[in-house]
């Protein structure tokens, strides 16, 4: 049994990576047919992990693709992860704050989104976590410029500069939407040039990717 417990777990965690490679590379469908694998593990004490992240990624993957309705409603089925007491469990609901702070920016709820965000941002830092220190302090900037309040600018900067050592497969499309929230040229070059690069060294999914980051850009208003 203890054998069993362990290989479900490593299944979940093999099938969640290959649906984080295959989302970030422009293959939806293909990654949210990896992450259902996770999902569809029965509860145990070291299957929750994978079963969550997977959870999650599905989230994600909605929010990306513009599905708003399929994003809450995925979200939604994952509130068990704040009562959660594995060993990553901060991890994950650092994501599913920020995912959920995401979701408020795009149903036009920029204060929720704050909230949310900030309480990552703080505790990220506290912990020395540096992706999600870097990526809520970015989504922070999105409500505030929503909301018509001051955004630090240098600190922005800061942030998308870190991305490329935090959070290298989305740093384009994070770029971007902080490109279009704060209606700054200079990061749309960073975000083209970041797509451009990722896109070159995709090898046999460059298409696919090319395609995700046209509908991505045309979807934050960028032709």
């Amino acid at each position: 049994e203890g054998q069993g417990e362990q290989l479900a777990r490593f299944v979940g965690i093999a099938a969640n990576l290959r649906g984080w490679l295959l989302r970030g590379l422009g293959c939806e469908d293909r990654a949210r047919d990896c992450n259902a694998v996770a999902v569809a593990l029965l509860p145990g004490p070291t299957r929750d992990e994978p079963r969550g992240a997977g959870g999650l990624d599905l989230a994600d993957g909605r929010l990306g693709a513009g599905d708003l309705d399929g994003a809450a409603a995925a979200l939604d089925r994952m509130g068990w992860i704040a009562d959660w007491e594995g060993s990553m469990a901060w991890r994950q609901r650092h994501r599913l704050a920020l995912l959920t702070a995401r979701l408020a920016l795009a149903t036009g709820d920029p204060v929720a989104a704050e909230k949310a965000a900030s309480g990552v941002l703080a505790d990220a830092t506290g912990r020395g976590a540096a992706r999600y220190r870097a990526l809520a302090a970015l989504v922070v900037a999105r409500a505030r410029a929503a909301q018509g309040a001051p955004v630090d600018r240098d600190a922005v900067a800061a942030a998308l500069a870190a991305l490329d050592r935090v959070a290298g497969l989305e740093a384009w499309w994070v770029t971007a939407e902080v490109a279009a929230a704060l209606d700054e040229p200079r990061w749309w070059a960073l975000a083209d040039r970041r797509a451009t690069a990722l896109v070159a060294a995709a090898g046999p999914y460059a298409e696919p990717l090319r395609r995700a980051v046209g509908a991505r850009f045309a979807g934050l208003g960028r032709g």
